[in-house]
């Protein structure tokens, strides 16, 4: 059965309202407690966020932006370089990370 034919056993008034809650943009949020919410009407998630914990939006962004940068730098290799053993091993040190021989 597709999720947008109503089942016999689901009484209408049911059925309807969780299709307006649904189509409302609410989404479940726990299962456990059974919780759904949403985003404000006409806002973005992230300028709900910023409106309510600026902290956590400032870390988001700063993931976002980290996560930008590495796509980038994966999928681009217009400023790639390639270093010899020794370098890249110094590279690693300086860097704080260790450098495991293959």
């Amino acid at each position: 059965m597709d999720v947008d034919e109503k089942p016999d056993d689901v009484p209408v008034e049911l059925y309807v309202k969780i299709k307006k809650l649904i189509n409302d943009g609410y989404e479940q949020t726990s299962y456990k407690y059974r919780h759904l919410n949403r985003i404000p009407p006409d806002t973005t998630g992230l300028d709900a966020l910023k409106s309510i914990h600026p902290p956590g939006f400032t870390r988001i962004m700063e993931n976002a932006h980290q996560q930008a940068a590495q796509e980038y730098m994966r999928l681009c290799d217009d400023e790639q370089i390639e270093l010899t053993r020794e370098e890249f091993k110094e590279f690693r040190r300086q860097t704080g990370r260790k450098f495991h021989e293959p």
